[in-house]
């Protein structure tokens, strides 16, 4: 049976994959500046050598590629500006006839990155792959072992493409064996401290783009947000979110410029440390057992710190938490009953900081609108 022959455009953006190694023995991105679309063809335009052994790979397994870079950074450095000089790329790409959209990335930040396209490319039509590596692939000076991990992940993703894969965003990541898993954009979370092994969200519940996004639109609409979550039965109720049915929210979604303070809870935590003047909103993690220090002794607590950040007229919010009654902590269970919280149930820590980056550019849009 003879394999269809697609035609993708890759988006390079940086990361571990596409670097090697410096002069002083470190990983970089030697020459990896903007490159300009072009199509692999017959005789057609020359690429930089780099890139030439994507494209060359590429065309070895059956796929035209277009190839195009809004930047080109160690993840590490990734900021909301580049966020959005990628939106602005990626609406700038014709995808009619593409079968597909690749967008290379550093593993770092990867989680974070996947969590925002997993909501703004909602409803794309065609699927959307975010390929990194814990090592250099796409190089001049690497080994057989790495050409064989950039002809392997590539053939992994051309054959989910083939066969079909879903619209969505979609993450190929090493397994335990070796192996490549493709898993949801929405369900990657980051890789653990001294650990190249991405971890994933088994919970069907959580991060659910659909539920996020109604949320993301009820909140815009009525400048609040719901408690709790939309029910399970949101997806036969489409009607609730038409205004996104229409188009992808990339194509539509204002920059995102709003200052986020994060803060993780540790033991010792001192709130007088935090500085909250530049701040939007503010998004507290939580412990896994989804908890944070309830203790109200001292100006350096938690509810000290709710009190002042609602004093100055901003929101503090708390996430990950599930929506499950029985698991609620006592001391989760104060700081919710205190209502100087914000919870975020059923989302990720990364996806929570994307959610709220969205929903303050949603409100800005929205109080910009003449009355």
């Amino acid at each position: 049976m003879t394999k269809k022959n697609l035609k993708v455009h890759t988006i390079l953006t940086g990361g571990t994959i596409g670097s090697a190694v410096d002069a002083s023995g470190a990983l970089n991105l030697r020459g990896s500046g903007p490159v300009t679309s072009t199509e692999t063809k017959a005789g057609g335009a020359s690429l930089s050598r780099k890139n030439g052994i994507l494209t060359t790979k590429a065309a070895a397994l059956g796929a035209e590629m277009q190839l195009s870079s809004p930047y080109a950074i160690l993840s590490e450095n990734l900021m909301p500006g580049h966020w959005n000089s990628l939106i602005t790329h990626i609406r700038g790409i014709d995808l009619h006839g593409i079968d597909a959209l690749l967008i290379t990335h550093g593993t770092d930040t990867l989680a974070w990155t996947a969590s925002l396209l997993s909501l703004l490319m909602h409803g794309l039509n065609i699927p959307v792959y975010l390929l990194s590596s814990m090592r250099p692939l796409i190089s001049e000076a690497v080994d057989k072992a790495e050409t064989d991990g950039l002809t392997n992940l590539l053939k992994t993703v051309f054959d989910s493409i083939r066969a079909g894969a879903a619209h969505g965003v979609w993450v190929p990541v090493e397994d335990a064996t070796g192996g490549i898993r493709i898993v949801k954009g929405e369900k990657l979370r980051p890789a653990g401290d001294l650990s190249d092994a991405f971890s994933f969200i088994e919970n069907d519940a959580v991060n659910h783009p659909e539920a996020l996004l109604n949320r993301l639109f009820q909140a815009a609409l009525s400048d609040s947000i719901s408690i709790v979550p939309e029910p399970a039965s949101f997806t036969k109720n489409p009607e609730i979110f038409t205004e996104l049915g229409k188009s992808p929210l990339i194509q539509t979604v204002s920059p995102l410029k709003a200052h986020i303070l994060t803060i993780r809870p540790y033991p010792g935590i001192d709130y007088r440390d935090y500085d909250i003047a530049h701040a939007d909103a503010i998004l507290h993690g939580c412990y896994h057992s989804c908890t944070a220090p309830d203790g109200t002794d001292g100006t350096g607590s938690l509810i000290r710190f709710a009190e002042r950040t609602k004093k100055q007229g901003k929101e503090i919010f708390l996430a990950p938490l599930l929506l499950n009654p029985g698991k609620i902590y006592a001391t989760t269970r104060h700081l919710l009953d205190s209502g100087l919280f914000t919870p975020l149930w059923d989302i990720s820590f990364e996806m929570a900081y994307i959610w709220l980056h969205i929903r303050l550019a949603l409100l800005q849009a929205q109080s910009a609108k003449p009355h």
